[in-house]
């Protein structure tokens, strides 16, 4: 019913041509050097009113434009394409029918939170304005849009509720906020905490287009890492400290280190492949030469003691590996976790962590910004 009408005002020029004339009649009545003055400054103050009302002329008639396209689109059903168009309506000329209007191409895109709030100003700029059939057409839209609410909650422990700063979307979130049901439009919302020495803290959570509840709990985020105290060289005090080259030296020996660490536990797995197959190999030659009538004392012909002297070279063959294993196990040891850990890098560090149950889809995000 209202959903053409753009309320506006248009300032005519004639108000102001006509005080300026009854300005300056009465300029002159009170004599010729004060009229003079009066008359020269009633004059500019008219030029200027014509400028702001020619210039808020336009913004009027443009803001008409925007609407009336916007009106055309909406009845293609091209929305998305309709929306900017009431937006900047709105911005050029603020009217309840230009609100309306918006609210529905919001409601029709599927943004029922944009809708449902507009719905609720303009049912409340009409009654304060006495359209009583206005204001129930538009909470009707309202309580029409409210069950398709998504809506967000966000929580805190108390213990760290004073020390926080809390956004939503970049908005400051205010402690009455805290465990409210906020509505929200479908798509991608994060939710960042902070605080003076604090690790900073952020979660992204992925509304859908079916109304869900989303609960946001923020963790007692950890203390940040301190710098440490400035050192006073006249003090006698060491203070050399390791610079960013230095540190980039010792990750790339922590680097390195582990590299042949890996090689050497790989050797040694190799070495005990190698000496378990000689072994084996020794143990059939053994069994071949007994069974052929080698013992203690010797053999009795040249083919068991052949089989013998095969079975002593693989049994040696198998030492050699063993061997191998050994000290390969044990250099790798030494290099992966015996030598100490370099010291931690001053660099920004981030970590990601998905998060997935009944009702919440997103990722926390923890680290140094």
């Amino acid at each position: 019913m209202f959903a053409g009408f753009h309320q506006n005002g248009i300032v005519s020029s004639h108000f102001h041509e006509a005080v300026w004339k009854r300005r300056l009649r009465s300029a002159y009545s009170r004599g010729a050097t004060t009229g003079v003055a009066i008359g020269l400054s009633v004059a500019s103050w008219a030029h200027a009113g014509d400028s702001h009302s020619g210039a808020r002329s336009a913004d009027i008639a443009a803001a008409q434009a925007l609407f009336e396209r916007g009106r055309q689109l909406m009845a293609q059903r091209h929305v998305e394409e309709a929306c900017p168009l009431f937006e900047e309506s709105l911005r050029l000329d603020a009217g309840i029918g230009t609100q309306f209007n918006l609210a529905a191409c919001h409601e029709a895109a599927g943004r029922f939170a944009s809708a449902y709030t507009l719905f609720l100003e303009v049912a409340g700029a009409a009654r304060v304005l006495d359209q009583r059939e206005r204001a129930e057409v538009a909470a009707a839209r309202a309580r029409g849009v409210e069950p398709k609410l998504s809506r967000l909650i966000i929580e805190v422990e108390p213990k760290q509720r004073a020390a926080l700063t809390l956004e939503r979307d970049g908005s400051l979130v205010g402690s009455p906020q805290l465990g409210l049901a906020v509505p929200v439009d479908p798509g991608v919302h994060e939710v960042r905490a902070g605080g003076p020495g604090l690790l900073p803290w952020a979660r992204q959570i992925e509304v859908g287009a079916r109304p869900v509840v989303y609960t946001v709990r923020v963790p007692v985020l950890p203390l940040a890492a301190r710098d440490p105290a400035p050192c006073d060289p006249g003090s006698g005090d060491d203070c050399a400290t390791p610079d960013g080259a230095a540190l980039g030296s010792e990750a790339h020996e922590h680097a390195l280190r582990h590299t042949i660490g890996y090689a050497a536990l790989g050797i040694g797995v190799a070495g005990l492949a190698f000496g378990a197959g000689f072994a084996i190999h020794a143990y059939s030659k053994n069994q071949s030469a007994e069974e052929a009538g080698c013992n203690d004392r010797g053999c009795p012909d040249q083919a068991s003691l052949t089989l013998r002297r095969q079975a002593v070279a693989a049994g040696n063959w198998a030492t050699v590996g063993a061997g191998i294993c050994l000290a390969s196990v044990a250099a790798a040891g030494i290099l992966l976790w015996i030598l100490p850990e370099p010291p931690p890098s001053p660099k920004p560090m981030a970590k990601v962590v998905p998060r997935l149950t009944a009702d919440v889809a997103g990722i926390d995000i923890f680290g140094q910004f």
